[in-house]
């Protein structure tokens, strides 16, 4: 009888994950759900299944685990490839009424048109040797009801400064991160091609690359049109010299010094650009520092959105 107490015990506080995939305000019946896990040390997935009439599927939680220290569960829905992000499930949390909003998808080049850009962040960050190491989250706004999917080849690009190599998409994968892209993007001559489907509304890209001594100039157009665009240079820094820009602001953040650019409502053939002299060393080797003080500068500017878009399946 002691056993079968003890046995009984854990099943009878076994949570479920009930949740709904749902489809232009209907449930979607059919579509694969797959239940993941991201712990201090593991990531990866650890159930699955399809969801029934009414788009319902239910996943047992595993039980908590006091050694793996931080935990979330978040599901994913894949519907015709592609995959759609619920939120994140903390232990302590509710698992039911959860939901995963799926869309229907399409190639047309007047919706690739119509994507702009809703906020751009840009971070310098002069080496010693005179060369930029430059980082970049570009946040692009698809305004219809439709998935736009990069088939047969993508449709969406923007334009990088001449001169500039060692381009490198980010890497990585954040479960509370919403709508932030680590890699989905490719370069092809002077321009970086987005290589992922955009989800409706809002979804961030990390990217990043050098620009080499020899370059002293730095064209800030996309060739779409941007709400927003944030330009930081990390001082000590060359002399600078903003077109289209403003004349700039001193801005901190953890420690760091920047001059802050900022331009808004910028029209699609806007050329913004910087240019400067230089180089004069920072104290320290200040590589990739851009991308390093990013997530803190977007973090207090509340840029995360609550749940993340997809990534390819």
């Amino acid at each position: 009888m002691l056993a079968a107490l003890a046995l009984a015990a854990p099943l009878a506080a076994q949570r479920v994950l009930n949740g709904r995939v749902v489809k232009a305000g209907r449930g979607a019946p059919g579509v694969r759900v797959q239940l993941h896990r991201v712990t201090r040390d593991t990531r990866g997935q650890i159930d699955s299944t399809v969801s029934a009439a009414g788009g319902r599927f239910s996943i047992p939680l595993p039980p908590d685990d006091p050694a793996a220290g931080f935990t979330v569960f978040f599901a994913t829905a894949i519907a015709d490839g592609v995959r759609y992000f619920g939120p994140a499930v903390h232990p302590e949390d509710p698992a039911a009424q959860y939901a995963i909003t799926v869309y229907d998808t399409t190639s047309s080049a007047a919706l690739a048109d119509s994507v702009r850009v809703s906020r751009r962040d840009v971070f310098l960050a002069p080496n010693m040797d005179g060369s930029m190491e430059v980082g970049e989250i570009v946040r692009l706004r698809n305004p219809s009801a439709r998935t736009l999917v990069a088939e047969p080849k993508p449709l969406l690009s923007i334009a990088l400064p001449p001169g500039s190599d060692a381009f490198e998409a980010g890497e990585g994968d954040r479960a509370d991160s919403a709508k932030v892209t680590f890699g989905g993007m490719v370069r092809m001559g002077d321009k970086a091609w987005f290589t992922q489907p955009l989800i409706p509304g809002d979804r961030e890209f990390f990217f990043r690359y050098k620009l080499p001594a020899n370059v002293k100039r730095m064209p800030v157009a996309l060739g779409r049109p941007t709400d927003t665009l944030f330009v930081y240079v990390r001082e000590p820094a060359p002399d600078v010299k903003a077109r289209g820009l403003g004349s700039g602001a001193p801005y901190s953040v953890q420690g760091e010094n920047f001059t802050r650019y900022l331009a808004t409502g910028l029209r699609a053939g806007a050329a913004p650009a910087l240019d400067w002299r230089g180089p004069q060393p920072p104290p320290v080797d200040p590589r990739w520092l851009a991308l390093g003080i990013a997530g803190a500068i977007l973090a207090g500017g509340a840029v995360y959105a609550a749940r993340r878009g997809r990534t390819a399946g």
